[in-house]
């Protein structure tokens, strides 16, 4: 009995460590992940930079087939280089909420990030505005913005795409919030 209750009770002790080894290893593997997603942004904004005004196309054409996370990234490393304040996720849900938030004027701006290779979808810029609840957000794309999508947007949340994106990325991220 005594050695059934020993063998019982190491086998849980090794499933436990084996458990909290395995979230230990899960949790730095997410972070180097995201680590390396703004790395990457940080070296994709230097290139865009570098190609300047003349290659838009060459850059949107570049954004169009980006990670979805790095575009996500580019997007907060653009407004940390204009000197705001940018609170990162932890992680990516893709449950299509805020990929993040940023201080302006002591404001906080909701943003939201996505890379598409056509037509955006206007149920996306809907959820968005109805996520903000009437604070002040950012939708920031690489897709066609068509007629609906439009209706849905709320004074309080600016749609950034096309040439107001090249202009975002090429250096007058604030820019772009203005009407």
């Amino acid at each position: 009995m005594h050695n059934v209750f020993l063998a019982v009770f190491a086998s849980a002790a090794v499933l436990a460590l084996l458990t909290l080894i395995f979230r230990t290893f899960r949790k730095s593997r997410r972070a180097r992940r995201h680590r390396k997603y703004i790395r990457k942004s940080v070296e994709l904004v230097k290139m865009f930079r570098s190609w300047g005004t003349g290659a838009e196309a060459r850059i949107f054409g570049y954004l169009r087939k980006v990670n979805p996370m790095v575009f996500e990234e580019l997007v907060l490393t653009c407004l940390e280089n204009a000197g705001v304040v940018v609170k990162r996720n932890r992680r990516y849900t893709g449950d299509g909420g805020v990929d993040g938030i940023f201080y302006l004027d002591d404001v906080c701006w909701l943003v939201q990030a996505k890379r598409y290779s056509s037509a955006i979808n206007p149920a996306h810029v809907r959820a968005f505005v109805k996520k903000c609840n009437g604070r002040p957000g950012m939708f920031i794309h690489t897709g066609r913005t068509g007629s609906k999508s439009y209706s849905y947007l709320e004074q309080n949340v600016v749609l950034v795409s096309g040439n107001r994106l090249i202009t975002f990325i090429l250096g007058s991220p604030l820019e772009v919030l203005r009407r």
